[in-house]
Order: structure tokens, then C-alpha cells, then sequence
């Protein structure tokens, strides 16, 4: 048996280091596949699953739409009056608004509220150069 160099020895081991490596590469790069393939696959069963699941929510809507009665209560004549008394909508008089802005502020002085005039000349202004949509 020859006796073998000492850089013969080291050439040896750097071989056997890279052909670890390599091995090692291989088997991470396999490894990983094998998981996206998992991951695809679990992706697609979840996506089966989540349409499943709505196909079955709908049908069961629908289910629920035909078994709902159509015949909707009519309010007897003194229940109606008493939900319009409550709910009674008040329609603005076009007399009862402001028309001038002199108007506004002598409401403004009578207390019946406040106006901040530099927003309102601001707000007026930037109305006034803006094209009409």
C-alpha cells in the first residue's frame, strides 16, 4: 500500500467535502418540491372545500327564500297612523330657509349658531372656480 501525500490527502477530503455538498443540495432542492407539491395540493383541496362550503351556504338561502312567506302584515289603520305620527318627516318650507348671507349672520347674532366666515369665503370661492360636473 502507497503512502499517500499530504496534499493528496487534503485533495481527497475537499472531494469528499464537495461531493457532501452537493448530495446535501440535492436532497434540500428535492425536499423542497416535495413540500410546494404538498402546499399545491393542500391549496387546491382547501379551494375544493371553501367552494363546497358556498355552493352549500347558497343552496340553503335559497331553501330559506322559498320556505319564507311572501304575505307581508299589513298595519291596521291605527297602527299606521301611530307609526306616522312617530316617524313623522318634516319637509323643509323654502320660506323657512336662509336666502341671503346677511340673513345667515343675523341668525348668527340672534345666537342661533355659528359660522366660521374665512371656511364659508373659502368653501364659496373654491365652488365658484370649479367646473360643474
Amino acid at each position: 500500500m502507497a503512502l499517500r501525500t499530504k496534499e493528496s490527502l487534503q485533495r481527497m477530503f475537499q472531494e469528499s467535502r464537495e461531493q457532501q455538498k452537493k448530495k446535501k443540495e440535492q436532497q434540500s432542492k428535492l425536499k423542497l418540491e416535495a413540500r410546494k407539491k404538498k402546499y399545491k395540493e393542500i391549496d387546491q383541496i382547501l379551494k375544493k372545500s371553501l367552494q363546497d362550503e358556498k355552493k352549500k351556504i347558497m343552496s340553503n338561502l335559497q331553501a330559506l327564500l322559498k320556505k319564507r312567506s311572501q304575505n307581508v302584515r299589513k298595519l291596521a289603520p291605527i297602527e299606521l297612523e301611530e307609526f306616522q305620527k312617530k316617524n313623522q318627516l318634516w319637509e323643509t318650507n323654502e320660506s323657512d330657509l336662509y336666502q341671503t348671507r346677511e340673513e345667515l349672520q343675523e341668525a348668527e347674532k340672534r345666537g342661533e349658531g355659528a359660522i366660521n366666515w374665512d371656511v364659508w369665503d373659502k368653501l364659496i370661492k373654491e365652488g365658484n372656480e370649479s367646473p360643474t360636473k
